[in-house]
């Protein structure tokens, strides 16, 4: 290689380096911008508030109190059914 050929790769390195940090940068912004938002979710998944369901765990204690398997199940899957309707209901509002 030439000293010329050796300046122009080294240019091109530079160039390539200098996007990737403008890129990089680019990122940090959007970052910067969404982390209120990210942070305020996982508040509210470590609170539980998210996916808080009492109706389904409330109606769970009662499923134990059941004997009949057949009826159990029903009620496990009308909950199902149920959790679904309410998680599509949440994912609207």
């Amino acid at each position: 290689m030439t000293v010329r050929d050796e300046r122009e790769n080294q240019q091109q390195k530079q160039m390539f380096i200098q996007a990737i940090f403008d890129h990089v940068k680019e990122l940090e912004g959007k970052l910067s911008r969404a982390q209120p938002i990210i942070n305020l979710v996982e508040n509210m998944v470590k609170l539980g508030s998210l996916y808080k369901k009492p109706e389904v765990e409330k109606t769970t204690e009662e499923i134990v109190r059941f004997g009949n398997l057949k009826e159990q199940q029903a009620i496990v899957e009308e909950l199902d059914k149920i959790s679904g309707q309410l998680q599509v209901s949440k994912k609207v509002s």
